[in-house]
């Protein structure tokens, strides 16, 4: 990214006409122009592996959702109702991890914005120069994929809590042959009382019947 920050040398004054003067002024140039430019590339250096730390933890967000996802289809075929309590705990606490990431990629997120201000202040970094341009092209789009992760995220958890209801409806209906509303399906999930109800539809149909029915 050197080359990025050659801007730096438009502050170069013209050459003077006295040999001794442009000798001595062009020492005084170079060694500016190379202080300026060391401290640039090392902040944007510094910048860049802080940024990396982001897209590395933004990557394990993506993994664990399709964990996530994994999980919720290996549940459908859980029959016991410990471990149906085990499986709902082990996908809560894959969620939180979600959440726990999420938040830690903001505060690093935040780092970069402060990063970013102090750099401001810098010579040769200032608004409208090469650095402060990519670093604020970088930083936007990092905050716009933690935008996009996080309504993926909410749309996954979204279509899992759809498919567990459809899945719970079911087996009501399995074992009292009756309909029942949502809102008493979702008190049912949240209490527990729907890994009963399967059981129930367990003992009465046998295994094989109601996972059929589960299909």
């Amino acid at each position: 990214h050197m080359n990025d920050l050659l801007h730096i040398v438009k502050d170069v004054p013209d050459q003077v006409s006295s040999r001794d003067q442009q000798r001595n002024g062009s020492r005084d140039v170079e060694m500016g122009y190379m202080s300026s430019m060391e401290a640039a590339g090392q902040d944007m250096q510094q910048y860049f592996a802080k940024a990396k730390e982001v897209q590395i933890s933004m990557e394990q967000i993506r993994t664990k959702q399709r964990d996530l996802w994994k999980l919720h289809e290996q549940g459908k075929q859980i029959v016991r109702r410990q471990d149906m309590i085990a499986h709902r705990e082990t996908m809560q606490a894959a969620a939180n991890e979600v959440n726990v990431l999420a938040h830690r990629i903001k505060n690093e997120i935040q780092q970069l914005d402060d990063m970013n201000a102090a750099a401001l202040r810098k010579k040769g970094q200032g608004m409208g120069s090469t650095s402060e341009r990519t670093r604020t092209s970088v930083t936007a789009g990092l905050k716009k994929k933690l935008k996009d992760l996080m309504g993926d995220f909410t749309e996954l958890r979204a279509r899992i809590q759809s498919e567990n209801r459809q899945v719970v409806q079911r087996r009501v209906y399995t074992v009292t042959g009756q309909q029942v509303p949502e809102e008493d399906i979702d008190r049912m999930i949240e209490t527990g009382e729907s890994e009963t109800i399967f059981q129930k539809a367990i003992l009465e149909q046998g295994r094989g019947r109601v996972l059929d029915t589960l299909a």
